[in-house]
Protein backbone atom coordinates (compact mmCIF):
# COMPACT_ATOMS: atom_id res chain seq x y z
CA UNK A 1 0.00 0.00 0.00
CA UNK A 2 1.48 3.24 -1.11
CA UNK A 3 1.18 6.30 1.31
CA UNK A 4 3.22 10.18 1.20
CA UNK A 5 6.60 10.38 2.97
CA UNK A 6 9.14 12.86 2.69
CA UNK A 7 11.14 12.76 0.00
CA UNK A 8 13.86 14.77 1.71
CA UNK A 9 13.88 12.19 4.16
CA UNK A 10 15.04 9.41 1.58
CA UNK A 11 18.50 7.79 1.40
CA UNK A 12 19.70 6.39 -1.60
CA UNK A 13 21.01 2.59 -0.78
CA UNK A 14 22.70 2.18 -4.35
CA UNK A 15 24.74 5.20 -4.27
CA UNK A 16 23.72 6.41 -7.70
CA UNK A 17 24.12 10.04 -6.68
CA UNK A 18 27.76 9.36 -6.86
CA UNK A 19 27.36 8.66 -10.29
CA UNK A 20 29.55 11.33 -12.60
CA UNK A 21 25.82 12.35 -14.72
CA UNK A 22 24.55 13.53 -11.28
CA UNK A 23 27.98 15.51 -10.36
CA UNK A 24 26.62 18.84 -12.39
CA UNK A 25 23.41 18.37 -10.91
CA UNK A 26 22.87 21.77 -8.69
CA UNK A 27 19.17 20.79 -7.06
CA UNK A 28 18.88 24.68 -6.04
CA UNK A 29 19.27 25.97 -9.74
CA UNK A 30 16.29 26.97 -11.41
CA UNK A 31 17.24 24.63 -14.22
CA UNK A 32 16.21 21.80 -12.18
CA UNK A 33 13.28 23.08 -10.53
CA UNK A 34 11.89 23.53 -13.69
CA UNK A 35 12.93 19.63 -14.78
CA UNK A 36 11.40 18.53 -11.37
CA UNK A 37 8.26 19.84 -12.29
CA UNK A 38 8.16 17.95 -15.26
CA UNK A 39 8.79 14.52 -13.50
CA UNK A 40 5.60 11.80 -12.68
CA UNK A 41 4.99 10.56 -9.31
CA UNK A 42 2.59 8.49 -9.99
CA UNK A 43 4.35 5.08 -9.37
CA UNK A 44 5.86 4.67 -6.18
CA UNK A 45 9.25 4.29 -4.79
CA UNK A 46 9.76 0.85 -3.24
CA UNK A 47 12.11 1.83 -0.26
CA UNK A 48 13.74 -0.68 2.72
CA UNK A 49 13.14 0.50 6.18
CA UNK A 50 16.40 -0.88 7.74
CA UNK A 51 16.81 -1.77 11.57
CA UNK A 52 18.40 1.82 12.30
CA UNK A 53 15.54 3.26 11.34
CA UNK A 54 17.24 4.91 8.01
CA UNK A 55 14.47 4.52 4.88
CA UNK A 56 16.44 3.82 1.94
CA UNK A 57 15.36 3.28 -1.81
CA UNK A 58 18.03 1.51 -4.39
CA UNK A 59 15.45 2.67 -7.73
CA UNK A 60 13.80 6.11 -8.16
CA UNK A 61 16.64 8.45 -7.85
CA UNK A 62 14.77 10.82 -10.59
CA UNK A 63 11.66 11.01 -8.63
CA UNK A 64 13.20 10.77 -4.94
CA UNK A 65 15.38 13.73 -6.24
CA UNK A 66 12.89 15.76 -8.23
CA UNK A 67 10.56 15.22 -4.72
CA UNK A 68 13.18 16.74 -2.49
CA UNK A 69 13.85 19.97 -4.99
CA UNK A 70 10.24 20.30 -5.12
CA UNK A 71 9.94 20.28 -0.74
CA UNK A 72 7.20 17.91 -1.40
CA UNK A 73 6.11 14.07 0.35
CA UNK A 74 5.87 11.73 -2.76
CA UNK A 75 4.58 7.90 -2.66
CA UNK A 76 6.70 5.35 -1.64
CA UNK A 77 5.82 1.75 -0.63
CA UNK A 78 7.48 -0.76 1.77
CA UNK A 79 9.63 -3.34 0.13
CA UNK A 80 10.86 -4.60 3.43
CA UNK A 81 10.62 -3.17 7.13
CA UNK A 82 13.04 -4.40 10.02
CA UNK A 83 11.57 -2.52 12.66
CA UNK A 84 8.78 -3.64 14.63
CA UNK A 85 5.35 -2.16 13.49
CA UNK A 86 5.54 -0.10 17.29
CA UNK A 87 8.70 1.20 16.53
CA UNK A 88 8.14 2.09 12.80
CA UNK A 89 4.84 3.83 13.75
CA UNK A 90 6.93 6.17 16.24
CA UNK A 91 9.74 6.73 13.80
CA UNK A 92 7.32 7.85 11.06
CA UNK A 93 5.82 9.91 12.96
CA UNK A 94 8.97 11.67 13.45
CA UNK A 95 9.81 11.84 10.24
CA UNK A 96 6.41 13.33 8.91
CA UNK A 97 7.32 16.23 12.14
CA UNK A 98 10.47 17.06 9.47
CA UNK A 99 13.12 15.27 11.81
CA UNK A 100 15.96 13.78 9.98
CA UNK A 101 17.44 10.36 10.45
CA UNK A 102 19.99 12.06 12.60
CA UNK A 103 17.87 13.60 15.06
CA UNK A 104 16.47 10.30 15.09
CA UNK A 105 19.16 7.83 15.54
CA UNK A 106 22.53 9.77 15.62
CA UNK A 107 24.71 6.72 16.82
CA UNK A 108 23.03 4.75 14.10
CA UNK A 109 22.30 1.84 16.39
CA UNK A 110 19.41 -0.64 15.82
CA UNK A 111 15.94 0.77 17.42
CA UNK A 112 14.60 -3.11 18.91
CA UNK A 113 12.32 -0.88 21.26
CA UNK A 114 10.43 1.78 21.14
CA UNK A 115 12.30 3.57 24.09
CA UNK A 116 15.38 3.90 21.77
CA UNK A 117 13.15 6.12 19.87
CA UNK A 118 13.31 9.80 21.13
CA UNK A 119 9.97 11.49 21.26
CA UNK A 120 9.00 14.68 19.45
CA UNK A 121 9.67 17.02 22.10
CA UNK A 122 13.43 15.72 23.19
CA UNK A 123 14.40 16.40 19.09
CA UNK A 124 12.30 20.13 19.38
CA UNK A 125 14.78 20.23 22.67
CA UNK A 126 17.87 19.15 21.25
CA UNK A 127 16.99 22.30 18.18
CA UNK A 128 16.80 24.80 20.67
CA UNK A 129 20.13 24.25 22.84
CA UNK A 130 21.90 24.00 19.63
CA UNK A 131 22.41 20.30 20.11
CA UNK A 132 21.24 18.39 17.12
CA UNK A 133 21.64 15.15 18.90
CA UNK A 134 18.63 14.13 21.43
CA UNK A 135 20.29 11.89 23.70
CA UNK A 136 22.83 14.80 24.80
CA UNK A 137 19.79 16.82 25.55
CA UNK A 138 18.78 13.98 27.29
CA UNK A 139 21.77 13.57 29.03
CA UNK A 140 21.79 17.22 29.98
CA UNK A 141 17.84 17.08 31.69
CA UNK A 142 19.24 14.08 33.43
CA UNK A 143 22.70 14.30 34.76
CA UNK A 144 22.81 18.43 34.26
CA UNK A 145 26.06 19.64 32.05
CA UNK A 146 29.33 17.74 31.05
CA UNK A 147 32.49 18.46 32.26
CA UNK A 148 34.26 21.48 30.43
CA UNK A 149 37.04 18.46 29.14
CA UNK A 150 34.22 16.91 27.58
CA UNK A 151 32.92 19.75 26.25
CA UNK A 152 35.99 21.16 24.47
CA UNK A 153 36.47 17.15 23.05
CA UNK A 154 33.50 17.36 21.21
CA UNK A 155 30.99 16.11 23.39
CA UNK A 156 29.07 13.52 21.70
CA UNK A 157 27.42 10.17 22.42
CA UNK A 158 30.56 8.31 20.85
CA UNK A 159 32.87 9.83 23.51
CA UNK A 160 31.02 8.30 26.51
CA UNK A 161 28.33 10.79 27.51
CA UNK A 162 25.56 8.28 26.21
CA UNK A 163 26.97 5.11 28.99
CA UNK A 164 25.81 7.58 31.74
CA UNK A 165 22.54 8.01 30.31
CA UNK A 166 21.93 4.72 30.00
CA UNK A 167 21.10 3.23 33.76
CA UNK A 168 19.65 -0.23 32.15
CA UNK A 169 23.02 -1.21 30.41
CA UNK A 170 25.27 -1.39 32.99
CA UNK A 171 29.44 -1.50 31.85
CA UNK A 172 30.75 -5.00 32.16
CA UNK A 173 34.54 -5.18 32.44
CA UNK A 174 36.14 -7.60 29.81
CA UNK A 175 38.70 -10.31 31.23
CA UNK A 176 41.66 -10.92 29.46
CA UNK A 177 42.64 -14.21 28.46
CA UNK A 178 45.64 -15.54 30.92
Amino acid sequence: MAFDFPAKMLQSVAGEYSDPNWQGFNPKGSKEKAWAKTVSFTEPIKVTVFADGLVGFSDGHHRAMAGKILGIAIPVTIQRNSLSSGVWKLVLDLYQHGCTYRDINPEGYNLRTSGQVPSLDAVKAGRKTGLSDWKLTEFYEQFGKPSPARVAGRATPRNGLHALGRASVPAVPVQQPR
